[in-house]
This record gives structure tokens, sequence and C-alpha cells, in this order.
């Protein structure tokens, strides 16, 4: 009979890094049960290790085991449990075969590998079926055996848990000495693992292999020596060496971990260190829209820190804020974004996104852009700085800024609290738009504010000109001769300069004011307009427009002063005193009349708090209606008023209809609301009535548009008292 591998002499405990676990617990239990079971110290059987068996410093514990099935559970020292194994099955002696007698789930032939079922699959639970290396429950998860003789589904047969086993007659020949595993075709053994590693055992003969005691299913971490290679001979395109980490867990869920490659050397004192760890994870499990990441740790500080993480949506994700894309030592050369890419700031603190030829920078930091040297175009005299559309609202400029237009053409200088504009040979034009001096909201084309205000004009001849375009010949100017001590002073003119233009008004250095034509302007003229009655015409003194008696002002010694339109006296001011107005005269604004004489008011009021002052005046009529709330109509009704200042009087007449109505006889309908005061009520009187006996006197109501009709008996009469009958009547009320 050929040789086996030797079995493990020593106990020993790994942890999931495959360290030894100084001063390990195993615990040992009845196969299924947390009942206890003991093993030994020696061969015999004869003395029971402590259970748990207690490792030693490297992690290893002498164990015998009994001829019957254990569970066992590894604990680190602080009882911490690293891993649990179940159904394990004691090593049976070198010759000897281990069976067990089991119910076949389904056919099972001869030589053909098979696993004891724990129901996963729709299956039976406790029934041995074929093992197949495409499911972890069917290859290296179960108890794992070979049916040395054919059992049918449903008999019962023996099933070799150790020993040696026949092949299969759909079995290829055995390699001497090769390792074989449980394959992707059921019940058949394969020299290259599967999906779902299981070691079946060791062939012995082309046609016979020896069972591994329980073999296992590399469920701990192996080790490589100098490396693992593999390699796929498969010659088409789509196939590929490849590492499958596969983590069977019946309730998957977010932020699982799925399996991770380690990178771990030794530390300045010999200890083993992790260093970097790349593992994946599950972001959502749920079926048909599962997502994955993959993360990226490194050991920064003896501690590990998760730095990168791949995320579902094709992101590559920092862990820290403090993370770096390259440093100063170390600088990317190149960053290619898409067309519409954005660059990220603080989750939208600031952002700068590509969109159609163009990069805009926003964010809640209002899209600052700070910029240590110039800022150039690519072309010149092509790019502009905003647009019609987008304009930029402030421009900030250092102390001693130049604005320079067209390389010197043009420049705006600044110094302390000055501005300098230099190079426009043809002079400097502000079009259209105000322009304030002292003042940040000008309200004219020119506005000069300040505790000094002034504008000053350097040079012998000065002037300013006024004109509707740049090129008007119809305009006017004012300036100074400054140098002229004959015709020198301030000169008002049309034209555009002193020089080219005309002269019409001079005030020389002594106060004088000449005109240019004193016929038209300014002048001392005589003129029978300003004629008293019964007096004669007399020299005068006249300010207008025009001929004099067009649009003039006029004062004498005797006749005073007149005021004319179109050639017509309007309004004068005697010498003796008083105010003299041909037609009326309007206050507040009011459009006089264009007839009669008197004094014309606006027509609502603009009530004066001075108790000396008239402010209103106003006549007119109105039509008294039913004030009593019994919607009466009257048959007939007229009535009109008059207001001077508060006061008003009105006078009306109304002829009740027919009615039966008890409510207070009321007259609603006044023009204007009566004060708010008993002593408003005013005097009021009916001075006819087709009934004196009910209608007597006319009481307004104060705060109301309306007034009661009392009776004799000074009580209030009744609309059924004055049916049918004639009102006259007349009040006076002061208004609210």
């Amino acid at each position: 009979m050929a040789g086996t591998v030797m079995p493990a002499p020593k106990f020993i405990g790994l942890d999931n890094n495959a360290n030894p676990v100084s001063g390990g617990k195993l615990y040992t239990y009845v196969a299924g049960t947390t009942t206890p079971q003991a093993t030994y110290t020696d061969v015999n059987l004869s003395v029971a290790n402590t259970n748990p068996v207690i490792l030693d410093s490297a992690g290893r514990a002498t164990v015998f085991l009994s001829g019957t099935s254990y569970k066992f559970v590894l604990a680190d020292a602080d009882d911490v449990t690293l891993w649990t194994q179940d159904n394990v099955q004691a090593v049976a002696p070198f010759s000897t075969n281990l069976d067990i007698q089991g119910v076949a789930g389904e056919n099972i032939l001869s030589g053909q590998a098979c696993y004891l079922s724990d129901g996963s699959g729709a299956l039976t639970a406790g029934r041995w079926y074929l093992a197949d290396a495409d499911n972890a429950y069917s290859s290296s998860t179960p108890q794992v055996a070979m049916a040395p003789d054919a059992v049918d589904a449903g008999e019962t047969g023996t099933f070799r848990l150790q020993g040696a086993v026949t092949k299969a007659n759909a079995q290829a020949d055995f390699v001497v000495g090769d390792t074989y595993f449980v394959s992707a075709t059921a019940g058949l053994l394969s020299l290259s693992p599967g999906t779902n590693l299981r070691v079946m055992g060791q062939a012995d003969s082309t046609t016979t292999i020896v069972i591994s005691p329980n073999p296992p299913n590399i469920a701990t971490t192996p080790t490589f020596i100098d490396g693992i290679t593999v390699t796929s001979t498969d010659a088409g395109a789509a196939a590929a060496p490849y590492l499958d980490l596969y983590r069977e867990s019946a309730s998957p869920a977010a932020s699982d971990q799925l399996g991770e490659i380690k990178f771990s050397g030794e530390d300045s004192v010999g200890n083993k260190q992790l260093y970097a760890r790349v593992y994946g994870q599950i972001a959502d499990p749920t079926s048909t829209s599962e997502d994955g990441q993959v993360r990226v740790s490194v050991v920064s500080a003896g501690t590990e820190t998760l730095m990168l993480v791949l995320t579902e949506t094709g992101q590559w994700l920092p862990d820290l804020t403090t993370q770096d894309i390259g440093s100063t030592a170390k600088p990317w050369r190149n960053a290619y974004l898409a067309a519409t890419g954005v660059v990220d700031w603080g989750n939208g603190n600031s952002t700068l996104t590509a969109s159609s030829g163009k990069l805009t920078l926003s964010g809640s930091g209002a899209g600052t852009l700070e910029v240590k040297g110039a800022v150039l175009p690519t072309v010149s005299n092509t790019p502009a700085l905003g647009s019609s559309s987008l304009m930029w609202a402030d421009l900030f400029l250092g102390d001693g800024a130049v604005v320079n237009f067209n390389n010197g053409d043009v420049t705006i200088t600044h110094s302390t609290n000055t501005l300098t504009f230099a190079g426009a040979s043809s002079g400097y034009i502000f079009n259209d738009g105000n322009v304030g001096i002292g003042t940040a909201s000008p309200n004219t084309r020119l506005t000069v504010t300040g505790s000094a205000s002034s504008i000053q004009l350097y040079h012998d001849v000065c002037s300013i000109r006024f004109a509707s375009t740049p090129n008007r010949t119809n305009s006017w100017f004012v300036g100074a001769n400054i140098s002229d001590t004959v015709n020198g002073g301030f000169i008002i003119g049309t034209g555009a300069d002193i020089n080219t233009g005309t002269e019409r008004i001079r005030i020389d250095s002594s106060g004088n004011v000449s005109l240019a034509n004193a016929n038209t302007m300014l002048g001392w003229v005589t003129t029978d307009n300003f004629t008293p009655a019964g007096g004669n015409p007399t020299p005068h003194y006249g300010l207008g427009r025009g001929a004099f008696g067009t649009n003039t002002v006029g004062i004498s010694g005797y006749a005073g002063l007149a005021l004319y339109t179109t050639g017509t006296e309007r309004m004068r001011v005697p010498a003796a005193g008083g105010v003299q107005a041909v037609t009326t005269i309007s206050v507040g604004n009011a459009t006089p009349a264009s007839t009669g004489a008197g004094i014309t008011f606006p027509a609502s009021q603009s009530a004066s708090s001075d108790a000396n002052t008239l402010d209103d005046y106003e006549e007119g009529t109105w039509t008294p209606t039913d004030g009593s709330g019994a919607g009466l109509t009257f048959t007939q009704a007229m009535g009109s008023y008059t207001k001077i200042g508060r006061l008003v009087h009105l006078i009306g007449f109304v002829q009740y209809p027919s009615t039966a109505n008890g409510n207070t006889a009321t007259i609603g309908g006044f023009p204007f609301a009566v004060a708010n005061a008993d002593s408003a009520q005013g005097h009021s009187t009916i001075g006819y009535s087709s009934d004196d006996t009910n209608a007597r006197y006319l009481l307004p109501n104060k705060n109301t548009t309306n007034g009661v009709i009392y009776r004799n008996t000074g009580v209030g009469a009744t609309n059924a008292n004055l049916s049918g009958d004639y009102v006259y009547f007349g009040t006076t009320y002061p208004v609210a």
C-alpha cells in the first residue's frame, strides 16, 4: 500500500492573519452540540486535556482524539472566537478504512465523491448527495466522503470518511502522488481546485485514492513561499487566470467586506506588521441592482487608515479631506476632464465647471478667483472682460494702478485721492449718463457735492459749451475772459466758445451787467402797458422774453409791479400795496378757471394745520337717499351744497313713498361725513313739510353721512309717519 500525507503531530492555532494564537483556547464539544467532549494528551487516551485546551506561546498543543466526532471552537486569549469547525473525525490507523452508514439522497455510483447535506439547495438534510464544486454547500463547507459501493436513492449504504477507494468508472486515471479536489462535475475528482475548493485526498495508484481524514476546505489562510502564480492555458481572448474571493453569506448587507489582499512585512524589532490592504465591500446587495466598492488603506503612524474608495458610480474618493493629489515634490503633469467636467471644493463651496468652451467659477464662496501674477488673453485685442449680458459688479485696483488703453493711447492713473487722465489728443467724451464728483448718485449730467464743491478751469480764456450733440451749431456757452481787462468778464453767449461764439450777456469785474440787445432782454424802455388808469406812459424797468408787453414783468414808480403774458396784463401789485388779479387765482396747484374772477382750490382738499388759513371751497349738488336701512326709494330727491373750509351747508328736498315701515326716518347720502363730535351735529331746519307734526327738524348724526328727522315731540319720526310726505330741509355742520 502507498504512503499517505502525515497528519499534523501538533495542533497549531492560527488567527485570521495566519499568526500563531499565543495563549489561545481550543474548546472541544460533541459534534453538532455544545456538550463538552474530552481530548487527551497521550495516544492511550489516559490523560485528558483541560477543556478548553490552552495553547502555548507558539499556539501549539498536543491533542489526541477518541473514535468519535467533534466540534472545535478556537478562541484567542481574551476568549474572542476566531473560528468554529464541526463534525471533525479522529484519524484512523494507517491501514483502517473509516466507514459510516447513511441514506443516499440520489443514486450514487461506486467510487463517486459525495457530501452530507444540511438542506441547502432544496435538498433533504441528513442525506448524502454527489459532491459538486459549483456550490459551497456541496463542496467546501459540508462533511465529504466517497462511496466504496453503489447506493440507490433512499437506500442505506456505506460512505467512507477515511481510507482507500477505487475510482468511479467515469473518473480518469489518477496521477500517483497528486492531490485531488472535488470537481465541478458532480461526483468526480479533479487535479484543479473548483470554484469552491475542497481537498478530497491523494492518489496512491492510477485507480485508487487515499481519502484525507475529514478533507480540509482550506478555510484558514495558506502560506506560499516566494509567491504564487495563477496560469491559464485557455486560448480564448475572454478567458484569463483569476482569483475569486467569495464570501458565501445567507444574509449579505451593505458594508460587508468580501475579501482582501494584505501587504505585510516585519517592523524594526522583527514583528509581523500590516502595511497596506486592498479589499472589496458591498455597497448594496439588492438583487439585480447590486453595488460594490474597492477600498485601499495604508498604515500611517502605526494605525491603518482608509485612504481611497472606488465607488459603484466610478468615482475615486478620498476618505479624508486632508489628502492630496500629488505633492510639491511629486506633482502630476496633466489632468484631463470631460467636456462638462467639474472641479468641486468643499462639497459645493466653490466649483469650477466646464461648458461650451468656457470655465464657470461659482459656489457659496461668491465665485472669488485669486490670481498671483498677470492674467493674459491668448489673443491680443479680441477677448472681452465680461459682456453686455454678463457684467462684472466691481473692479478693485491698488494704489498707483493704471488703466491703459491701446498701449498708452489713453491712460487713467491713480495717485492718492486723484485720478489723472492722459494721452487723449481729441479730448475726453463721457457719452450719455450722469457724472458725479463727491457723490455716488448724480442726478444730472454733472453733479458736484461736498463741503467745498467747485469746478476750476485754468486758462486765460475758459468756457463750457451746452449742446444737444457734440457738433451741433445751435449751442450755448458760458465762460470767462481773464486776460482782457476791457472786454473781459463772465460771458454768456451762443455758439461753440468765447473765441468763435456770439456774446449775449456780460458781467464785468465791477458787477455791472450788460446785454447784447437791451430791447429784447433787459433794458430801460418806455411802454404804455404799464400806464395806470388815467395816467401817462412813463419809463419803466422791464424783464421778459421778446418785446415788452409779450411775456414781461415790469415795474414803475407809481404803477407798481405788473405781470403780462401774450401781451395781456394778468396780475398787478400796485405801488400802494395789495394784489390785483385780472381773472382767477389758484392755490394748491389747482388749475385756475378760464373765465370769471376768484380763487380756485384743488379738487382734493390740501388741509392746512393753520387755524387762520382758508384751505378749501367747493360747490355742488347731491342726491338724498334713504339712510334708515329700510331700502326705500324716494319718489323725488334733490339737493345742493357749499363747503367753505371745514364747514358744509347743504339743502335738500325729498318725497317719501307710501310705506308702513317703522324704521326711524333718516336722510342719507350727505356729500361729506359729519365730524365725530357731539357739537358737530350742527344747526338744522325743515323749511316745509306736508306734515309739520311728524317732521320738525333734521339732526345730523356725528361721524356719518346722514341725519335723523325728528317730530315736534322730540322723538325720531318713522318712515310710516312720513309716508307720501314732502320734506324740504337745510343743515350746516363741520366735516370730519
